[in-house]
Parts: structure tokens; sequence; C-alpha cells
């Protein structure tokens, strides 16, 4: 997935493989074999990777909420504040965006 993201993104942007590369401070080989699935990005130009493509990185990596949605985990939240289980609230909050950060 993150192959085909890679390659989708820097077409959407209609960047050539080389102008890609220049921009990440890579080789074409490198850009390539990325969207080849043969390597994948060093994990510090994954970061930069998400930011130049406008996209956070979860959905570089195509990660969605797949355990409960995000209006699920809201909603979950809002009835732990109205009866007013400040402690567990925040707890489920903090677990939530450090599960899902974005």
């Amino acid at each position: 997935m993150l192959n085909e993201n890679i390659k989708a993104y820097r077409k959407k942007m209609n960047l050539t493989q080389e102008q890609l590369a220049e921009i990440m401070g890579v080789t074409v080989g490198a850009v390539s074999k990325w969207e080849s699935g043969l390597s994948n990005p060093d994990i510090m130009l994954l970061p930069k990777l998400a930011k130049l493509f406008g996209v956070s990185l979860d959905v570089l990596f195509s990660v969605e909420l797949t355990d409960q949605s995000a209006d699920s985990l809201a909603e979950d939240i809002k009835n732990l504040r109205y009866e007013k289980q400040y402690e567990k609230g925040e707890e489920v909050a903090l677990d939530a965006i450090r599960k899902y950060p974005n």
C-alpha cells in the first residue's frame, strides 16, 4: 500500500521520479524501488514525504480507524464526561490519541 500511495501522490503532484528523488535527497533508483515495492523509504524520510504530499502518516500508510470509528470514540468520551468519569474519559482520549495520532 505504501508503494502505491507514494506513486499516486507523486503523480497527483505532477512530479517525476527524478523530481521526487531530488526533493527527498535520494536517488531515482530509490524512488523507483519504493514505488515498485522492492524497498521502503527510510523511516526518517516518512514525515517529510507525508508533509510534501500534504497528508498525515496514517493516510500515507492507508491506516484507518478499524477497532472503533472516530465518532464512536468521541461518543464514548462525551458519555464519560456527562457521567463525570473524567479520569476514565481522559484515559480513553489519550489512548485514542496514541493509537490514532492524526
